[in-house]
């Protein structure tokens, strides 16, 4: 279901708006006449060229979700800009007042009455009204071609760019002079969409590979490297309660719901429930790609919090419905569109982004993935050399939103990554040293982070926001992007997804397939936690390979995360995020890693774009350091404090929700690198401790340890600074086991025979009659019982005698398994059968040590039946224990017979927890792992 059709019934005149504000006053004073017309400037697509063109569109060819939106009056636009100041004022008594859509409506929408005007002139011209804006701004329809190009005085072609079919008007929309004052734009007259901000592709390495060198993070890796481990130990915060919504633009099928399932299942995380709000017939594979990444890393940063994928044919009309229906506190959307294409849709979207503001909505997008040549974008080709100016990408560039860029780790010399995964399929180890993300290179083409200027609008940019200040902002007089920056090189430990399927199996290293052209069959370490090959896992099962990405859009979802864990920290919206996120740069520093090494400038053509703004050209005389063999070039260089790259640098989790609304004291946090150890007896291992600072902590921390399992020790040094690498060591000794008892010796049956002699003997005093007596029952027992059952010794044939059945038993041996302090295992049976007639025969046992632990029913039995034999292990330590079962039958040749009974007793699992306690002064923090020994 569309997401504005439930608020399409609601009509023009019921918003419900509180009568604390006077309704908008009407602007359209007379009838909307069709027969005067002004043509609304700007309006055609930057890519809508002639060169392209491939002639009209078909009349009858019906266009859907259309919209007309709508300027706000002057008195209007002081009101807003007023009003968001106040609510990010802690002064304010409106700080933090957030409106609801109706309430927008009611001060800074379009009057009923207008709305009104508007509609009926709408479907006078044929024209289906879909829905009308909850906040009043816009009127979303649907026609045919051929009502479009009558009504507005247009006509609709198809264009055929880099390869791509695209339709848009060619000829710039006019609307009735009645409206053209209130009308500021269109959306829906063309379909050139926002492009998806991710780079996709497909990797053999594993996780962590001591042999390759790779990394590749997974949500264990992010969490540690961007201090959210202390966000949820030391703050007990997970997003619960909190929603977040993920902008798209393509089908929410089974199968991106079910990637999503897989890669939370196997990242640890708790399953959830996407809900869906839109729908989109859309199936490219790039957006497939985008939507997976983003709704499965939002939720890796915010586990618990609530997922919803808004999604329409346009990832900006799906951000405009969210917005207008308010969805959710926090949105994600990780597409953009060069400055420049922005075009006459400028005015509609920056005013749907106050929009959001004004209703506490915190929205994130990404600064780009080429460097500061925005523009220069293929699907199809990849480009080496920059043509189509110096741009940045929007919507990051707006004012009302907050702008993410890349970085790359700096790993390649110190020790940032574990050998070996841990339960989670992490390998970080806490925070890795970053640059600038530029990847670019003449193989690879433009791939570096979005970064610099603001040109919008066009020919005359807004005025540099009042909040963007600080040290190293550019006294430049307009925006400048990004704001804050994680993560991002597509070439170096890129970001683990599951999409379209590619999640399927894992491999425990010896069986690693040929196809694996990094490491050699066989010599790869395993992937961690697999128990067999194709148990399920991160690998697609016909290449083994991972699918990896990285782009800007990356940090988009995952700072979302962090931002609806600092909803839920506060306790409400923190709305729009930039005034606090610069103010704090000067407050508490310590929030940012701040990146000064690198930079994004990529290769271009000098004097290109000819029709570009002499800034925005390609320099004869570049005047920043190139890339070797390059002509000219232009982009922006790190520096200390703010810059044009990374903005602020990347973000402290912890430091950044604890200082948000006062100055965070100084703590610390202290982790296990895991959160289950496993070892075996008489064995020793080490685990990763990690001693995270929090807002400059500085000091030292005494340790100590302590194991809940009688047996197994731990130790730590005695203390440590925050930030060092700290190894606690457990040893579990060979004997860890619950008190059980010891295995009864082994008495053969003639010492008993003879221990009985002489308890009569010593009883008290006998007769020499008596005494002889007992030896000589001794003797027979002794002389006796080695004889039973041996089946008569006769030498030679004798054809007369008379065949003498035997005694037959299937199995002749039999053997149990079972564990200390474990149940007993199931019984098992012994066939008794005998040759010739029928037998009775009765059933003993025996053991050879460990008291009575066996069994056998029924006592006697007819041959041709079963025994039941069983045994029982309680009491018994580890070891192996023999016995028999012996079946007799009088009248056997060969009575008796004895199956040969065997239990093998292993220690049981033993499990509990090591504690380390770290303290410095008054504060004290805990960290405790499952210990199981085997």
């Amino acid at each position: 279901m569309s997401l504005t059709k439930p608020f399409a019934a609601l009509g023009l005149l019921l918003f419900a708006v509180s009568s604390t504000w006077a309704a908008p006053q009407a602007r359209i004073m007379r009838s909307i006449d069709s027969r005067q017309m002004t043509r609304l400037g700007d309006g055609v697509h930057p890519l809508a060229q002639p060169e392209f063109d491939q002639g009209a569109l078909d009349p009858s060819q019906m266009l859907t979700h259309v919209t007309m939106f709508f300027s706000r009056t002057a008195a209007q636009q002081q009101a807003l800009d007023r009003l968001l100041q106040e609510q990010q004022d802690p002064a304010s008594p409106k700080y933090h007042q957030w409106l609801t859509p109706e309430e927008y409506a009611a001060q800074f929408g379009m009057a009923p009455s207008d709305l009104a005007k508007v509609r009926q002139w709408l479907e006078s011209q044929g024209f289906t009204v879909e829905s009308v804006a909850r906040g009043g701004d816009f009127i979303s329809f649907s026609g045919s071609v051929g009502e479009i190009n009558s009504a507005f005085r247009t006509e609709m072609h198809q264009y055929n760019v880099n390869g791509e079919l695209h339709f848009a008007n060619a000829i710039e929309p006019a609307v009735p002079n009645a409206i053209s004052g209130v009308v500021v734009g269109f959306r829906g007259l063309n379909d050139f969409k926002p492009r998806a901000r991710v780079k996709t592709r497909k990797v053999n390495p594993r996780l962590t590979s001591g042999l390759s060198g790779n990394h590749f993070m997974v949500p264990d890796d992010f969490q540690t490297i961007y201090n959210l481990k202390s966000v949820y130990s030391n703050l007990a915060l997970d997003g619960t309660g909190q929603s977040i919504a993920v902008i798209g633009q393509v089908g929410a099928s089974q199968t991106l719901l079910n990637d999503v399932a897989t890669f939370r299942s196997l990242s640890g995380l708790p399953a959830t429930t996407v809900q869906v709000v839109g729908s989109s017939t859309g199936n490219n594979s790039g957006d497939l790609g985008e939507s997976a990444l983003d709704l499965e890393w939002a939720g890796a940063t915010a586990p618990g919090a609530k997922l919803l994928f808004v999604t329409s044919g346009d990832a900006f009309t799906s951000l405009t419905n969210a917005i207008d229906s308010n969805v959710a506190p926090v949105i994600s959307i990780s597409y953009g569109l060069c400055e420049k294409d922005e075009g006459s849709s400028f005015g509609a979207d920056e005013s749907t982004m106050a929009k959001a503001a004004s209703q506490g909505q915190s929205v994130i997008g990404p600064s780009g993935d080429n460097g500061g040549a925005d523009c220069d974008y293929s699907s199809t080709t990849t480009i080496t050399t920059a043509t189509k100016g110096l741009y940045v990408d929007y919507p990051a560039s707006s004012q009302y939103v907050t702008g993410i860029g890349g970085t790359t780790f700096s790993d390649a010399s110190g020790t940032f990554w574990s050998t070996t995964n841990n339960s989670m399929n992490g390998s970080a180890l806490g925070y890795i040293p970053e640059a600038v993300w530029n990847d670019t290179s003449s193989t690879i083409g433009l791939s570096a982070t979005g970064g610099g200027a603001s040109v919008l609008p066009m020919g005359s940019p807004l005025p540099k926001p009042s909040w963007q200040t600080g040290a190293g902002v550019p006294n430049d007089g307009v925006r400048d992007v990004p704001d804050v920056s994680f993560a991002a090189s597509p070439g170096h430990d890129e970001y683990i997804t599951c999409s379209q399927g590619s999640c399927q199996v894992c491999y425990p290293g010896s069986a690693i397939d040929p196809s694996d052209t990094v490491t050699p069959p066989g010599t790869g370490a395993p992937d961690a936690n697999c128990p067999s090959k194709g148990s399920p896992g991160f690998r697609s099962s016909s290449d083994n390979t991972f699918n990896v990405v990285g782009g800007t859009s990356a940090g988009v979802p995952t700072f979302a995360g962090v931002v609806a864990l600092l909803n839920e920290k506060i306790g409400s919206s923190q709305g729009f995020l930039n005034t606090k996120l610069y103010q704090l740069a000067v407050t508490a520093p310590y929030v940012y890693h701040d990146i000064t090494s690198g930079d994004n400038i990529v290769p271009c053509t000098p004097g290109t774009p000819l029709t570009a703004p002499p800034a925005q050209q390609c320099p004869n005389t570049p005047t920043v350091t190139c890339p070797p063999g390059a002509t000219s070039c232009f982009g922006y260089t790190a520096t200390p404090g703010y810059d044009q790259t990374t903005g602020l640098g990347s973000v402290d989790a912890y430091n950044l929700i604890t200082n948000w609304n006062s100055a965070g004291s100084q703590d610390f946090a202290v982790n296990f690198f895991d959160s289950k150890l496993s070892l075996t007896r008489g064995s020793s291992t080490t685990i990763p401790l990690t001693l995270q600072p929090l807002n400059g902590f500085s000091g030292t921390v005494s340790l100590s340890c302590a194991s809940s399992i009688t047996g197994v020790t731990c130790s730590v040094p005695s203390t440590a600074t925050p930030g060092s690498a700290v190894t606690v060591t457990v040893t579990a000794a060979a004997n860890v086991s619950q008190e059980r008892h010891a295995p009864s010796p082994f008495v053969p049956y003639w010492q008993y025979s003879f221990g009985l002699a002489a308890v009569f003997m010593m009883g008290k005093k006998r007769s020499k009659r008596q005494i002889a007596a007992i030896v000589v029952i001794a003797v027979v027992l002794i002389v006796a019982m080695p004889s039973c059952g041996g089946g008569g010794g006769g030498g030679g044939s004798n054809s007369n005698v008379v065949t003498t059945p035997n005694l037959a038993l299937t199995p002749s041996s039999l053997t149990f398994n079972a564990q200390t302090a474990g149940s007993a295992p199931a019984a098992q049976t012994i066939a008794v059968s005998s040759t010739g007639s029928a037998l009775n025969y009765t059933v003993t046992t025996s053991t050879n040590s460990g008291g009575n632990w066996l069994s056998a029913t029924p006592a006697s039995g007819t041959s041709g039946s079963s025994v039941s034999v069983s045994v029982n292990p309680s009491g018994l330590s580890a070891g192996t224990y023999t016995g028999s079962v012996s079946i007799a039958a009088s009248g056997a040749g060969n009575s008796p017979q004895t199956a040969t009974v065997t239990l093998n007793v292993t220690n049981a699992a033993v499990t509990g927890n090591i504690t380390v306690t770290a303290t410095s002064g008054a504060l004290t923090h805990t960290s405790q792992i499952a210990v199981t020994v085997n």
